[in-house]
């Protein structure tokens, strides 16, 4: 087990706040809740599904382990605000629970805990639900998934921004480790994460609308 960081006596304020920052990790994440900001803007998403996806973003301070599932949850939240044939909803459905509950069944069986099983379980399964997801946008006709919509002046469209804001924000959710090591309190933590994810859907929101 890793020894915990020394924590300061205070909160770390002002100019060593700043100074400390993991800077080119939230970076990263605010450039993943861009893309994310920006597409659900474009599909005209629910209220809800923006909640979904910025309260992702702060799994991790339920479990730590729980971190790789920040990208998975923006994702999600973006696939179901775009229309698509209910064909392959369903398909798409059966395929991502029926590998999550053969993995979580073999990991049982080697001798995993069940919440371990679980937990790894559902995060395969929400990686098979976006590549399928890409992978059918890719190769489909665009007008099967809600019209004839692409954003950035149609030079970059729902796949590659899905794909680079998944991958964005993969990298980006481990800052809250930088950060931890660095002194910050697990409160900074919460309120930095926060506020860099609603900064990036609020660019994207900007950009898209403009």
């Amino acid at each position: 087990m890793e020894p915990s960081p020394t924590k300061p006596s205070k909160a770390l304020v002002d100019k060593e706040f700043y100074s400390r920052l993991p800077l080119f990790l939230l970076f990263l994440l605010w450039l993943g809740y861009f893309f994310f900001g920006l597409l659900l803007t474009s599909y005209q998403a629910r209220l809800s599904a923006w909640v979904l996806a910025w309260a992702g973003a702060l799994i991790w301070t339920v479990d730590r382990s729980w971190t790789r599932f920040v990208p998975i949850i923006a994702a999600i939240a973006v696939i179901v605000s775009v229309s698509m044939p209910f064909q392959f909803l369903a398909m798409m459905v059966a395929i991502a629970l029926a590998s999550a509950f053969v993995l979580s069944w073999a990991m049982l069986l080697i001798g995993e805990d069940l919440k371990h099983a679980l937990r790894d379980g559902f995060w395969l399964a929400g990686l098979l639900a976006i590549a399928m997801f890409l992978i059918a946008w890719f190769l489909l006709d665009n007008r099967e998934f809600g019209g004839d919509v692409a954003v950035l002046g149609n030079t970059c469209p729902l796949p590659v921004a899905l794909l680079l804001g998944f991958l964005a924000s993969c990298f980006g959710s481990n800052a809250w480790m930088r950060m931890d090591t660095a002194g910050f309190t697990f409160k900074q933590q919460i309120l930095t994460f926060a506020a860099v994810t609603w900064l990036g859907f609020s660019c994207g929101w900007l950009v898209e609308i403009f």
